[in-house]
């Protein structure tokens, strides 16, 4: 009897266990099938996906579009009146405009409009185009303004160089240095800015004025750099005491931005080669100058090599524009800067100077004079003063009280 009812119960038991995972998988159906009511299954051939659709987004993207473009439109326009401006200028001072310029800002001023209606035929790259080709036609036309300016800078600037060529050869010859080649070459190079000069001041007197922006512009900055570097190697090689510190200066200049790109990561092969060159032309230098009968010519001959390296050094560092930057100028040492001929004897510094130096040699300085009642001790003077201040405050309180 027992064992039947034990297992009865057992059976009860099973059938509860039974109609609990049966009720509990009514309940997992129910709720799976309300909830694929309200969400089906997502078909992603559909154009509908999740709550957001591709034609909303392309809507979208639509809109932020026509809203760049209509920005672009508000922009430009205020561009065009500074346009329309700079043209007017450049009328008024009769300067030639390019046939191009009317057309192309009226294709800007259509595009303009386009723009600020939102227009969908809107070309985004045409507009920036013609807004770059018109902006350069008139950069150039405005140039012709500058010739003027141009040519009265060239014109100091030769004056200058024939000033610095005079300069240098003086200081040669207190030096009884021999620089004859880099003189001639340099007399050669301000001879071709004066040549160039006067071309370009005949092109715009006779109205050409592009050719003598050009010559201006190209040529004659060409003729000057050749003028500059001249000058540059007669400071080095005129005085032979200075001539191994200017060369220093440049080549540790040079090993400093060297180090500078390696530590930026910069390939620095090329400027090492031209480093290297100018250092052994540097060392090459020294000991010619350590040689007393060295020709001259000699020295100078290695200085021109020497400057090939530098200038190929600096113009390859030029492709690297953050380490450029960061090149530090070479300040040479001051030179004696001015002569004067004295009892046949050229020495450095002013006629002035000088003048003043032999007038103070013969002033005749008189005795100092005995002034009685001196004050000895360090405290007279000041105690003195003192009793002067007092008697003078109660003599002006006594005249206020006594009025």
């Amino acid at each position: 009897m027992t064992i039947r009812l034990r297992i009865n119960q057992h059976k009860l038991l099973n059938m509860s266990t039974k109609a609990r995972f049966i009720v509990l998988g009514l309940i997992i159906f129910f709720v799976s099938t309300k909830a694929a009511a309200k969400n089906p299954e997502l078909d992603f051939n559909s154009p509908v996906v999740g709550s957001s659709t591709i034609q909303d987004d392309a809507i979208r993207q639509q809109e932020a579009i026509a809203a760049q473009v209509r920005q672009w439109g508000e922009k430009t326009k205020n561009s065009l009146i500074r346009i329309q401006t700079r043209i007017n200028i450049l009328k008024s001072q009769k300067i030639p405009l390019d046939s191009d310029i009317p057309v192309l800002t009226q294709n800007l001023q259509i595009l303009i409009g386009q723009a600020q209606r939102g227009s969908q035929d809107f070309d985004f790259y045409q507009a920036l185009q013609i807004q770059q080709e018109l902006d350069d036609k008139l950069v150039a036309a405005e140039q012709i303004l500058q010739i003027p300016k141009n040519l009265d800078n060239a014109r100091k600037e030769i004056a200058k160089a024939q000033k610095d060529l005079f300069s240098s050869k003086m200081k040669a010859e207190y030096y009884r240095n021999d620089l004859s080649d880099i003189f001639t070459s340099w007399q050669l190079a301000i001879d071709e800015m004066q040549n160039i000069y006067n071309q370009a001041n005949y092109f715009y007197s006779s109205g050409q004025f592009v050719k003598s922006s050009e010559l201006i512009l190209i040529k004659f900055s060409q003729a000057l750099e050749l003028a500059q570097e001249k000058e540059e190697l007669s400071i080095w090689a005129y005085n032979r005491n200075n001539t191994a510190k200017y060369i220093q200066q440049h080549i540790d200049n040079m090993h400093n931005r060297m180090d500078y790109a390696k530590a930026k990561g910069k390939n620095t092969a090329t400027l090492e080669k031209y480093f290297n060159q100018a250092n052994d032309l540097s060392k090459e230098i020294n000991n010619l100058i350590g040689i007393l009968k060295t020709n001259q010519e000699q020295i100078n001959q290695k200085l021109y090599q020497f400057q090939n390296s530098k200038n190929g050094f600096y113009k390859e560092l030029s492709l690297l524009p953050e380490i450029y930057k960061q090149a530090t100028a070479i300040k040479y040492l001051s030179p004696p800067e001015q002569f004067c001929l004295v009892n046949g004897v050229q020495l450095a510094g002013s006629c002035d100077e000088w003048k003043m130096r032999q007038d103070n040699k013969n002033i005749i300085v008189p005795p100092a004079r005995t002034i009685p009642n001196t004050p000895t001790t360090p405290f007279s003077a000041p105690l003195s003063m003192m009793k002067q201040l007092a008697a003078a405050t109660i003599n002006y309180l006594s005249n206020l009280l006594f009025k």
